[in-house]
């Protein structure tokens, strides 16, 4: 069986829920991906690209992307955008946000003002929570409430943003959903 990371990540994030079956999960690992899930089944999408958010143009003519197309959500929303800025450590730069240091305070800023008008595309593309996850995703439970309000402010249709949701597993959700979905694949096979 062959998953990809943030398909396997994104159906870690459902595992156990019983109100929620449907969920955009937005993975910002050091290039951005995602997944859809829909009735608890990953989409795919009809060539196997369902969920790549991190090619989505949010700027046009915008910084180039390591795919070589210009404004693309992972030139903007990668965590290296983040930990760049302290010799490539996540943990180092959210270390010195909390501190309240300029460079990290500056980058974060610019940083939430794509991620939220990614967040709003994907909201209002697929009417469903959205899930921030991977390396970034991890750091930002202390953030959600500003985050979400600056979600609300963005979308046309809702006043609250708590559609908008960090992941709950922080570490190893790839590979717990590997596992996850060879587990779904037994059980629903007794």
């Amino acid at each position: 069986m062959l998953s990809n990371d943030a398909n396997a990540a994104g159906f870690t994030e459902l595992w156990g829920e019983k109100d929620i079956h449907n969920v955009v999960y937005l993975s910002l690992n050091n290039s951005v991906g995602g997944s859809i899930i829909v009735n608890n089944q990953i989409y795919t999408g009809q060539n196997h690209r369902g969920g790549e958010f991190g090619h989505m143009t949010i700027m046009p003519e915008g910084r180039t992307c390591y795919c070589g197309q210009k404004g693309c959500v992972d030139a903007y929303c990668s965590a290296k955008i983040l930990s760049d800025s302290t010799q490539g450590s996540i943990s180092e730069f959210f270390r010195r946000l909390r501190e309240g240091h300029e460079p990290q305070k500056a980058i974060w800023q610019e940083y939430i003002g794509y991620l939220v008008i990614t967040v709003n595309n994907l909201r209002m593309l697929y009417d469903c929570d959205v899930i921030l996850g991977g390396y970034a995703g991890a750091y930002m439970e202390e953030y959600i409430d500003t985050l979400q309000g600056l979600a609300a402010r963005k979308n046309t249709f809702e006043r609250d943003g708590t559609y908008l949701r960090v992941c709950k597993y922080k570490l190893e959700a790839t590979a717990v959903g590997a596992a996850l979905e060879l587990v779904t694949e037994f059980i629903d096979s007794i």
